[in-house]
């Protein structure tokens, strides 16, 4: 991103701050400078040099720029950091010495808006992880048959076993549809399932056995040992099935 062309100049604050008021005309002249400078600086609202530095940048003596960074420490208008074991008031033995500059509100906004696009970024990230997240369990369970209810005829199914025993079961019942499911991957077949139903209903209905004719007993894990019953019955088997023609 493009830094911005300029910056906020607070006039009152310029003109009505008593400790730059009380530094030189010289010191708030290089003051100006040397924000414009902050302003472009990548660590925006800092400023690192060494004196001889900061003459050339405010287009000055050493002494003036001597001057104008021991105003800043006299007068506090502006933060500034020498090396562990420099003192004040500077003089041209610390001409080589490295000093920080800063300037508190244009370094606190500069921070500011880095914190602010830490924070959009990692929320962005954040958002990138669950809808990739989210697209692919959408992907598995889009391609997995096993998790299809429509690769299934739950509806033909349960309307079988209702008109056959009698009963009311629905097919959007998410049980109903687990138990279905786990028979057809098991390779059973809709034929399979009517085979079953006839057979309870045959053996069961009007038996203490007939509240079992429900989903959860006829396919449960003995599906298929109820498939593979032997018609012993056949009467029975006859006499129920012509007793549904009667009532149905």
């Amino acid at each position: 991103m493009s830094k911005a062309p300029a910056f906020q100049f607070y006039v009152k604050d310029w003109l009505c701050d008593p400790e730059l008021r009380l530094a030189s005309v010289l010191s708030r002249g290089a003051w100006i400078d040397c924000l414009c400078f902050m302003w472009e600086n990548s660590q925006r609202g800092k400023l690192t040099a060494t004196p001889l530095k900061f003459a050339r940048l405010i287009s000055g003596s050493l002494d003036e720029a001597l001057h104008f960074l021991n105003d800043m420490n006299d007068y506090e208008f502006g933060d500034i950091e020498v090396p562990l074991g420099v003192t004040f008031p500077l003089t041209e033995h610390e001409c080589n010495v490295k000093v920080t500059i800063t300037n508190r509100r244009m370094y606190a906004d500069y921070k500011n808006k880095q914190n602010t696009r830490l924070r959009v970024k990692k929320h962005r990230e954040k958002i990138d992880v669950t809808q990739k997240k989210q697209k692919c369990n959408a992907n598995v369970t889009h391609s997995s048959p096993s998790s299809s209810s429509s690769s299934t005829p739950n509806k033909d199914i349960v309307f079988f076993l209702n008109e056959n025993a009698k009963t009311n079961y629905r097919h959007t019942t998410p049980k109903t549809q687990k138990l279905i499911r786990a028979r057809y991957n098991e390779g059973f077949t809709l034929p399979d399932f009517k085979t079953v139903i006839t057979k309870k209903c045959s053996d069961w209905f009007g038996t203490d056995m007939e509240k079992y004719l429900r989903p959860e007993t006829l396919f449960g894990t003995k599906f298929e040992g109820y498939l593979n019953e032997s018609d012993e019955d056949k009467d029975g088997l006859a006499r129920f099935l012509q007793r549904h023609q009667d009532t149905g």
